[in-house]
């Protein structure tokens, strides 16, 4: 009797903790609609952060949703394993920042290597903090091939912050298609005359193509 009394409580104490979780609210999608839990759901939608997802068939769908109680956001999408993309709903509700020390320490690179090995889902911007120096002689930049053309692309000056958008795509003044790329990420110090390799092959899915 003790027993089953304990496992009672534990779990109501189970929905209650479930219950009391604040919601995920869609703040963007590139479809009209999504399944959740049975339910469909659009941008501007709540829906709780254990829900199961079904995605539209036939195009790769992509979703920012945002923790309505941290404020904080995320990317998800159809061509991930669920267990990533589990992994990153739960990640959104944890506390862990890139380091916004000065300098390319082995732990800042480390960070930011483990947050670059996961593919970017590119909707408008991706802006990822470090602390470094950005100006005309300190800059963020990108080694990739496009439609068989190898460009370096200048990233946009962000405050020391990695700004990943669109830009890209847009070689000599003439705007390409955005298409899947994978990258290098280069920081160049124009004083030294040197430019360091800080990420390989960065995954980067726009989700408008």
């Amino acid at each position: 009797m003790k027993r089953l009394t304990i496992l009672l409580i534990s779990a109501f104490m189970t929905t209650v903790a479930v219950l009391a979780e604040a919601p995920f609210e869609i703040i963007y999608l590139n479809c009209p609609s999504v399944t959740i839990d049975g339910k469909t759901k659009k941008t501007g939608d709540t829906f709780s952060p254990a829900g199961k997802i079904r995605w539209p068939k036939g195009r790769r769908t992509v979703m920012k949703v945002r923790d309505t109680e941290s404020l904080r956001q995320a990317v998800i999408a159809s061509d991930m394993d669920r267990q990533k993309s589990n992994g990153i709903m739960k990640r959104l509700l944890d506390s862990r920042h890139l380091s916004s020390r000065e300098g390319l320490d082995n732990d800042w690179l480390l960070m930011l290597r483990l947050r670059l090995s996961e593919p970017q889902y590119l909707i408008d911007s991706i802006s990822i903090p470090t602390g470094l120096q950005t100006d005309t002689d300190h800059f963020f930049y990108l080694v990739y091939n496009l439609n068989g053309d190898s460009i370096n692309k200048m990233l946009p000056s962000g405050d020391g912050d990695i700004v990943i958008d669109y830009s890209i795509f847009t070689v000599d003044g003439e705007a390409r298609r955005p298409a899947d790329i994978i990258a290098d990420l280069y920081y160049y110090d124009a004083a030294k005359e040197e430019s360091t390799l800080l990420c390989e092959d960065v995954k980067i899915y726009p989700a408008e193509q």
